[in-house]
């Protein structure tokens, strides 16, 4: 009798979707905190994670605990891949998160998940892109009308983030000048909307 293979789930919380893959299943759904679609011209859903630092939030009029919130969206992403139970979660976080957000994305994570591992996005991007760059990895992060700049590179056979900056959009070039002169060894990857404006 062979013992069944762990469930593995990896879940990329984008600017306003979030993104779940386990084996060769895929889904795609909104990270917007209202349960009915915003309408209208302009309208615009708020990504749940941006309420991270928040204790409460605001979900159509009724005030729930944020870390539930973000669990409850969690867990419905997972649904839609066809996952009910997930024994290894890999959530991905913007790069430049502090130790309090990153315990609060843990937190509701493990709601839904019996192990969850923290990812940062800039450590995600980079392992996607790997075949494109021999030497670093520049990521750059697009929430809002910010931006993180992470170089990474690999060493001893490991990805890891040698820094990270964080700028208005309008300051892009300024984050570029601080991690020094690009070669054709190194990659620039850029995450979230607004990606063609700022290349």
């Amino acid at each position: 009798m062979t013992a069944p293979s762990a469930v593995s789930v990896s879940l990329h919380w984008g600017a306003s979707n979030i993104w779940v893959v386990s084996g060769q299943r895929e889904f795609c759904c909104s990270a917007d905190l209202r349960r009915e679609p915003a309408s209208g011209p302009g309208a615009a859903g708020e990504n749940a994670i941006d309420y991270i630092d928040d204790d409460y939030v605001d979900v159509d009029g009724r005030v729930v605990p944020t870390v539930l919130e973000v669990a409850r969206l969690i867990s419905s992403a997972m649904d839609g891949c066809g996952i009910v139970d997930a024994d290894i979660l890999h959530l991905s976080h913007p790069s430049d998160w502090g130790a309090p957000r990153r315990r609060r994305l843990l937190d509701a994570g493990r709601r839904v998940a019996h192990d969850v591992v923290l990812v940062p996005t800039s450590i995600a991007a980079a392992r996607s892109a790997h075949t494109a760059w021999r030497s670093r990895c520049v990521v750059l992060e697009l929430r809002g009308g910010t931006v993180a700049a992470s170089v990474v590179a690999e060493v001893d056979g490991e990805l890891q983030i040698d820094g990270t900056q964080s700028s208005e959009i309008a300051d892009v070039a300024g984050l570029f000048s601080a991690i020094g002169d690009l070669s054709v060894r190194d990659a620039v990857v850029l995450v979230g909307p607004s990606s063609h404006a700022v290349a």
